[in-house]
């Protein structure tokens, strides 16, 4: 580790997190306390983005509880909390008038 003495903050899809979940285990061995922040879009984002047919059930992932998988990787004495859905407490800003909407220009 490059840095032991600090601490690891982790912002992640749960798609990606789906993928590398078990690295939670590795923390713990290593003596680390990371904060793990799981952004749940319920789903491969990026690749809806990129795909032509983004909302193919490809693109889907099964839901977890994510706030138990330290504990099912061993780590029962790790505080776990759920958040409601950012849509409830993130308000959207406007659009600034100064920004223009559509395609991207390749000038």
């Amino acid at each position: 580790m490059a840095a032991p003495q600090r601490r690891t903050v982790l912002i992640t899809g749960e798609g990606s997190h789906q993928l590398t979940a078990q690295e939670v285990g590795q923390f713990y061995r290593y003596g680390l306390k990371p904060m793990i922040f799981v952004l749940n879009n319920h789903g491969y984002l990026i690749e809806r983005l990129l795909c032509k047919h983004g909302e193919i059930e490809y693109n889907d992932v099964a839901s977890w509880n994510y706030q138990q998988l330290p504990a099912a990787l061993g780590r029962e004495n790790w505080f776990t909390a759920r958040s409601p859905p950012a849509a409830s407490w993130i308000k959207p800003s406007p659009m600034p008038k100064s920004v223009k909407r559509g395609p991207i220009s390749k000038s």
